[in-house]
């Protein structure tokens, strides 16, 4: 008798703890809801904020990023939660109530949307849509900041090739890592061999870019073997030579860089030379209306161009082309890379390329011309400039003639010698636009 009292208490019990709990979780639950939609209310709210800061077009990307996001992230949770339901997890019992477990699944389902985007083929430990504050805020952690219309950044500070503009054109394969510029942080080191490139492959933020800017930072660790191919592409959007975006070429010959583009017109070659050892601010600009080259901030050299782009769907490569000679076997670093979806104005490229000249500003001296008499050096300057004098060439024209590669301790220059006879011959001429 004792017995069978003494299982009914214990069934008692059971009963009561089973249907309290119960009644516990229903309030939970809606609270759990409730607090659910509120979090979503307040992303929703800082969404349109943030993207009040973007341009259009730039906000019509992250919208179809998002989208394409949350269709590879449901693929991927989906099984998931598949192999988690038909495997268990042990030691432990989930007690669902009710109609509760369908509606928590909906709602997982249904917050998927709001979880962020993982870097491409970079593993990641933590992801998080929001910044992440650490010790009450004291230490934020937040997207860098960038101009308008930057689509792609690489410090190369990593050795994964990551975009730092927000817009995801993460590298898909690693790099090699040297000495960063100024000795600070790293660069991606490349010898020249096939293997020896980073791809990034196309997406819609780089793809049917009517106008674009590159600035970029390059080094020369040797002498290059004067004996490659004439040009070697060192940079490139494209399939073949004829089907491109666009590529930046190495003439180890003549240490120049040329610039192509496909558009009528569409290449533009340096009339300054890059030398080893020392790090060169290299920037190109594909307007409606021409290609600009830029040298350590200084404009080198202009072409006229016309006719729309029509880019066949590509990756951007890094290092070496896939159409390019295998012979090209080119050395160098490379740091700080951005790309950018509109024409850089002048003074935004000299900003960037500060301190390349050192205390001397870009826009203090251009090129004239490397060989000419003194009747063509003095037109050859543009408006707002004139032939330098012995003076200026003193203060730092001598300076920009040396870094561009124009002239070197040979090189005679032209001076202003104002209505006096000039001498007969050649020289290089160097415009200033005063101290």
């Amino acid at each position: 008798m004792r017995l069978v009292l003494l299982l009914l208490g214990t069934l008692a019990v059971v009963s009561a703890l089973t249907g309290g709990a119960s009644n516990a979780l229903e309030p939970m639950h809606e609270e759990s809801v409730e607090s659910e939609s509120v979090d979503t209310t307040v992303d929703a709210e800082m969404d349109e904020v943030e993207r009040e800061w973007l341009s259009d077009d730039e906000a019509a990307f992250l919208e179809t990023a998002d989208e394409s996001a949350d269709d590879m992230s449901d693929e991927t949770e989906d099984a998931a939660d598949e192999e988690e339901e038909e495997e268990g997890v042990s030691g432990s019992v989930e007690l669902e109530v009710g109609a509760g477990a369908d509606k928590r699944k909906n709602d997982k389902k249904k917050n998927k949307k709001n979880g962020p985007k993982k870097p491409y083929n970079v593993p990641c430990d933590l992801s998080a849509k929001r910044g992440i504050c650490l010790f009450e805020g004291q230490k934020v952690i937040v997207p860098d900041a960038g101009p308008k219309g930057l689509i792609g950044r690489y410090t190369f500070d990593d050795n994964h090739a990551i975009d730092n503009s927000r817009f995801g054109n993460h590298g898909a394969s690693r790099h090699s890592n040297a000495p960063g510029r100024g000795g600070a942080g790293s660069s991606a080191s490349f010898n020249g061999d096939e293997k020896s490139v980073i791809e990034i492959p196309q997406s819609k933020s780089l793809a049917a870019l009517s106008e674009f800017s590159l600035s970029f930072w390059i080094y020369f660790p040797e002498t290059l073997d004067p004996h490659l191919p004439k040009d070697c592409p060192i940079i490139g959007k494209g399939v073949s030579d004829d089907r491109k975006l666009f590529s930046f070429s190495v003439d180890a010959s003549t240490r120049t860089l040329t610039f192509n583009s496909l558009s009528k017109g569409g290449r533009v070659s340096s009339r300054g030379r890059i030398g080893p050892h020392r790090w060169t601010h290299v920037a190109a600009v594909r307007s409606s209306k021409s290609l600009s080259l830029f040298l350590h901030g200084v404009l080198d050299s202009t072409e006229q161009s016309s006719g729309g782009l029509q880019e066949p769907e590509s990756p951007l490569y890094i290092g070496r082309v896939p159409w390019g000679d295998k012979n090209c076997r080119v050395p160098f670093y490379i740091d700080d890379l951005r790309i950018y979806s509109r024409a850089m104005s002048r003074h935004e490229i000299e900003a960037e390329s500060f301190p390349s000249l050192g205390a001397i500003e870009p826009s203090f001296a251009h090129l004239g011309c490397l060989s000419c008499g003194y009747g063509d050096a003095v037109g050859s300057c543009r408006s707002g400039y004139h032939l330098c004098s012995q003076t200026e060439l003193n203060a730092g024209a001598y300076q920009v003639a040396r870094a561009m590669g124009w002239g070197d301790s040979q090189t005679h220059i032209w001076t202003n010698i104002g209505n006096s006879n000039p001498p007969p011959g050649v020289r290089l001429a160097m415009c200033c636009g005063g101290l």
